[in-house]
């Protein structure tokens, strides 16, 4: 077998320029048993090659420590995925996998996940249902005003963002409410009336008064997730209202995942101080801390503020959820539907991938831990163990 040509075809498969033929090729060279042998010979030229470059010339013998460290003991339960964002690292992961065994079954798996399309991330968009129950798609409207309500303009801004600008204090009214409303594959970011910034993530709603200062307070109601940047005005406390919970704050920043499907609530606060109220009692949260409601009970823990706030920069980070909770979010961000062959596996996973990649990539990262797999039937993810 011949080593040179196994680094040549690995090289074509990673950057994606494998013709058919080659295809079959590697497919059957990962079959036959010699594989493993010679695929050892190519990591390692890659891996001293690796240690030449400029990136290697700090660190690599700490990071060659932790290789070997995982090389010499069993994986924990939780399966820890590398979504890696520097060479060097990389360079550990593809002897991770190596020496696990994996690169046939993801390279397999590679095959079999192939879409006739592909299923790509989301994007921004929203629709917005104003008080006199006009929709409008943000994504096909035009940049500037789109509407005037209760003495609100609302306009499309050339970031493509909402913003409402108070033109008349006076004509705004309690009754009206203005609904924004995203879909699966879908996240959009509103400026509010008092300048407060929101961001929704995917298939999420927010609800808000036109005036929103109504009866002395700001006042919001979210189903989904939020991110919200809340403007400080100590005479109009901002509330907002979720199915099991209340936040109250004058001027923060803080997380809100409220899913109609998953069976807890959390806000996370990552600047000032929010009030929760829940389940009867009511907590005040610091900085770093979390809020969960879950079976009637409020409980405060210290949060994992990156993955609190991963959605919003542009990443997924697993911090040892199991496959169900993940599969969720895949099927909002991705507009997917998803389909468990049998109960999903118990083990939990760990680990970082970015929304911006085809969703063929994040399931090929999660199925080289080897716990579970996928097969994609039309916009259908099929999870098998």
């Amino acid at each position: 077998m011949d080593t040179k040509r196994i680094s040549y075809l690995y090289d074509r498969y990673q950057s994606n320029s494998l013709t058919a033929l080659e295809l079959e090729e590697l497919g059957m060279l990962a079959n036959s048993q010699e594989f493993d042998s010679h695929f050892e010979v190519v990591f390692n030229k890659i891996w001293e090659e690796l240690k030449h470059e400029e990136v290697h010339k700090m660190g690599i013998e700490a990071e060659q420590a932790q290789v070997d460290f995982i090389l010499s003991h069993p994986r924990p339960k939780t399966r820890r995925l590398k979504f890696i964002h520097k060479i060097v690292a990389a360079a550990a992961v593809l002897i991770v996998v190596f020496a696990a065994g994996l690169f046939y079954r993801s390279f397999q798996s590679a095959q079999t996940m192939q879409p006739a399309y592909a299923i790509v991330p989301g994007k921004q968009g929203a629709t917005l249902t104003l008080a006199s129950g006009k929709q409008i798609k943000l994504s096909d409207a035009s940049k500037g005003k789109l509407a005037n309500e209760a003495g609100i303009e609302i306009i499309k801004s050339a970031d493509g963002s909402l913003i409402y600008q108070i033109k008349d204090a006076g004509t705004g009214t309690s009754g009206m409410f203005n609904t924004l409303t995203t879909a699966k594959g879908e996240t959009y970011q509103v400026r509010l009336p008092d300048g407060t910034v929101v961001q929704l993530n995917a298939d999420s709603k927010l609800s808000y008064a036109t005036s929103l200062n109504a009866a002395g307070e700001r006042r919001v109601e979210l189903i989904g997730e939020g991110y919200f940047d809340v403007a400080k005005d100590k005479a109009h406390p901002f509330i907002v209202k979720t199915a099991t919970q209340q936040i109250q704050v004058l001027g923060t920043h803080f997380n809100i995942n409220a899913y109609a499907d998953e069976n807890v609530t959390r806000t996370t606060l990552l600047e000032g101080s929010v009030k929760v109220f829940s389940a009867g009692t009511q907590k005040m949260l610091v900085p770093g801390e979390q809020a969960s409601t879950r079976e009637n009970q409020l409980s405060i823990s210290k949060a994992d503020l990156e993955s609190a706030v991963a959605w919003k920069n542009g990443e997924f980070v697993f911090t040892g959820q199991p496959i169900d909770e993940i599969m969720r979010l895949l099927s909002r961000w991705y507009n997917v539907e998803v389909e468990f062959k049998g109960p999903p596996t118990k083990e939990e996973f760990e680990g970082t991938a970015f929304k911006e990649k085809d969703i063929t990539e994040v399931l090929e990262l999660l199925e080289l831990t080897g716990a579970v797999h996928f097969k994609i039937e039309g916009r259908k993810i099929i999870v098998t163990k």
